[in-house]
């Protein structure tokens, strides 16, 4: 009877922090997993983050039931989910990279929409993020008996995060630039096996007989190597499941992306978050020349040009076949150079080894504001504004950078998807946006239409036609047999530009701005038009919805909890917990907007993510501790209301800061707007985190079992940040911009302050009909 000497297990704040540490890691190590399965597309973050919450919180709820029953053994249970999380961690990483092929029947390498996304992450989380959630209500129940049951919840949740603070800024800082995806996971497994072992061993839960002994800390050795030796194959396997058919013969995590080198009978093709960038060595020669020289013979004397991402692997190559004297390669990833240098063909040898050719590893436009060069042509590669990252290159703000760096005679140009006959509206709006954002800069901005678009943006475009154009790329020798005369006639047939100007000034496309990204939505809605309609018909109605009509959905929740309080007697807790259900909302929310700020001003959030979460994470931590503090002198209804209001006031105060930060982009030194972004984080978990330990002491106060109480607060707030995390990603930042996104949650929260101050009027447990 040993094994049952005792029901409840102090549990060490030290396996408590590694639960934190291993929960973060894994979180941050699948989202860039499924960044790679949605070619690099951003918004999915907010899918990834809120299905693990909701997740979390399902699991939250499932352990709190589990540590409410008496005589449970919470050392036997809570060692199993550390083993588990150990084994299901790296096979959840494995399987979500062949997961489109796996789940949906898609081609390697297939654009895999929002829709998809969600119900793969949902399916493959659901094992990791459950059982990690189920962790804290056990934790709680553990140190219940130690700390008493209303201070519990509050110090199993400050050791946790500050776990999640070391996690993520351990990930970002060091193990990220050093080992692969699963070796890192198996790293975490290691450590939930010691976890493990340590409360077997203060449980009295290991046999004392010299025979279990053995066998208890055999199997454990056993599990550790076994998770130490398999990263590696597995690593191999799951990348052959990713890309079946081809051999992977370069794999590479940078601080912008993820490179990878797929080869397969001497062909080359280079991957670029999940994408193909190029094909070697034989390029697609007809798209290539066709934008490279009806751009490059628009102008009459291209002597110097700039070209941002895209153009190596053919389209620098034709560029210089007309009378360049200095052509500027601007690439942000060097890890996409390293890939080429390291598998060269013909073409990007030449490109790399021309000596008019200089390249620059850095990002375009923190180069447009430094250089005080001009150039006739800045050309944007093959790039669309499919991602943040890209979309960058694509708003008013860019343009105005490219305005300032272009010659006297200089234009500016774009390739954009297109079609001869017959454009979708998807696909209209979508130039149109782009187009009235290079009008903000340029007094003329002309499209050529055709399978892929070109805009050209100018002070003055000079006239273009068939003859024109002919007789430059003849008096320039360049033999193109794609680009005879005949197929620039039908390129730059006059119908066919009329018909498309017509139908892009019928459109009510907005403008693509930094803060606010019209032309990433309709990038994705071209794209989902083709790989996930019901998507698109499902966020459709959002369009054009004006930011005081999104506030309208606040108050109807706020009054439907009100009624429900009323009805039930039930409050005080009804509205505690929905302030907690808002305040996870908006903490979620600003945790997005922070990182979606940070890759919109400098393209590299694949790297920081992990940093400025554990930032957020580490003002959860400060704030909890502060909370937990005050509450000794100051009775935490009315501290728990206050914070409530510090939490309303946040994403105002993040609007003013990132309207002050995109001013001042390229002004200051990097590193202000870097703490700035990051204090900022830290300034929004610590309201968030105050709030959390307020509420579990006041509802815990008035309940017997701390567990149901641990898994109902952490629920809320874990829905809450699953309601955020969609709404952000999905429809409000998209759609409305960051000032419609900052007006729902100032509405929701203003909403949640309402409700509490109804129910503080009401006496508690008092139903509708008592007050009669």
């Amino acid at each position: 009877m040993a094994m049952m000497a005792r029901e409840r297990v102090l549990l060490p704040p030290l396996v408590i922090f590694i639960v934190g540490m291993g929960g973060i890691i894994g979180q941050i190590l699948l989202l860039r997993e499924f960044l790679v399965v949605a070619h690099g597309n951003e918004l999915i973050m907010g899918i990834i983050l809120a299905n693990w919450l909701v997740l979390e919180a399902a699991g939250a709820f499932l352990g709190g039931r589990v540590a409410g029953k008496p005589g449970s053994s919470s050392g036997a249970i809570y060692s199993g989910l550390l083993i588990a999380y150990a084994v299901l961690l790296p096979a959840a990483i494995a399987l979500t990279r062949p997961s489109p092929q796996l789940l949906f029947g898609l081609a390697p390498g297939e654009a895999v929409g929002l829709g998809p996304v969600f119900l793969s992450s949902l399916l493959l989380l659901t094992p990791v993020s459950a059982v990690h959630g189920s962790l804290f209500p056990l934790a709680c129940a553990s140190l219940a008996e130690f700390t008493g049951p209303h201070r519990s919840i509050g110090a199993a949740y400050l050791h946790e995060t500050l776990g999640t603070l070391v996690g993520g800024a351990a990930l970002t800082l060091i193990l990220v630039h050093r080992f692969d995806p699963l070796y890192l996971a198996a790293g975490v497994a290691l450590l939930h096996i010691l976890g493990a072992a340590v409360v077997l061993s203060i449980s009295d839960l290991i046999p004392r007989s010299a025979f279990g002994r053995a066998m208890t800390i055999g199997l454990l050795l056993i599990l550790a190597a076994g998770a130490a030796l398999s990263a590696g194959p597995l690593q191999e396997m799951s990348l052959g499941w990713q890309w079946p058919g081809q051999k992977v013969v370069h794999y590479d995590n940078t601080a912008h992306g993820n490179v990878v080198v797929l080869e397969r009978a001497g062909e080359y093709t280079f991957m670029y978050d999940g994408r193909p960038v190029a094909t070697l060595p034989v390029p697609d020669r007809a798209q290539i020349a066709d934008y490279a020289h009806l751009v490059g013979a628009a102008h009459p004397e291209p002597d110097r040009v700039l070209v941002i991402g895209g153009g190596l692997g053919g389209l620098v190559d034709e560029l210089l076949q007309h009378p360049i004297q200095h052509l500027r390669y601007v690439e942000l990833d060097p890890g996409m150079l390293r890939a080429f240098e390291r598998f060269p063909a013909e073409v990007t040898e030449r490109e790399l080894t021309d000596p008019r050719v200089s390249v620059h590893h850095g990002d375009a436009r923190r180069y447009l504001q430094k250089t005080d060069r001009t150039y006739d042509l800045i050309i944007l590669g093959f790039l669309e504004p499919e991602t943040l990252q890209t979309n960058r290159l694509f708003t008013r703000e860019f343009f105005a950078a490219a305005r300032v760096n272009l010659a006297e005679d200089g234009m500016a140009a774009l390739s954009l998807p297109g079609s001869p006959t017959q454009m979708s509206r998807q696909t209209v709006d979508l130039n149109r946006s782009l187009q009235r954002a290079a009008e903000t800069a340029f007094a003329a901005v002309e499209l050529i239409a055709g399978d892929h678009n070109i805009l050209l943006a100018a002070d003055e475009v000079p006239a273009l036609d068939a003859e024109t154009l002919a007789q430059r790329l003849e008096d320039r020798d360049i033999a193109e047999g794609f680009i005879t005369h005949s197929y620039l006639q039908y390129r730059l047939d006059p119908e066919r530009q009329q018909w498309a100007r017509t139908a892009l000034q019928d459109s009510d496309a907005e403008l693509n701005e930094d803060l606010n990204p019209a032309g990433l939505h309709y990038a994705l809605a071209h794209w989902g038009r083709m790989f996930s309609p019901q998507i698109n018909r499902a966020i459709e109605p959002l369009r054009g919805l004006h930011p005081a009509g999104a506030a309208v959905l606040p108050l109807v929740l706020a009054g439907a909890v009100f009624l429900a309080g009323s009805v039930t007697g039930r409050g005080r807790s009804s509205s505690v917990n929905f302030a907690v259900w808002s305040t996870g909302v908006t903490g979620m929310a600003m945790d997005l907007l922070v990182l979606f700020l940070f890759q919109t001003l400098y393209g590299f959030v694949y790297q920081m993510a992990g940093l400025l979460v554990a930032c957020f994470m580490a003002g959860i931590w400060l704030g909890g501790s502060w909370a937990m503090k005050s509450e000794r002198f100051v009775a935490p209804g009315p501290l728990f209301h206050r914070v409530d209001a510090g939490v309303t006031a946040i994403p105002l105060v993040f609007y003013g800061c990132a309207l002050a930060l995109r001013a001042l982009h390229g002004i200051i030194p990097d590193e202000f707007i870097f703490i700035a972004l990051a204090a900022f984080a830290a300034l929004a978990g610590s309201l968030v985190g105050a709030q959390f330990p307020l509420a579990a002491s006041l509802l815990s106060r008035d309940a017997e079992d701390t567990g149901s109480v641990a898994g109902s607060v952490y629920a809320a707030d874990l829905l809450g940040g699953w309601f955020g995390g969609l709404a952000v990603s999905v429809a409000l930042f998209p759609i409305m911009g960051l000032s419609g996104a900052v007006s729902f949650l100032v509405a929701l929260k203003l909403a949640s302050l309402l409700l509490g101050a109804l129910a503080q009027r009401r006496p508690a447990g008092q139903t509708i009909g008592e007050r009669r």
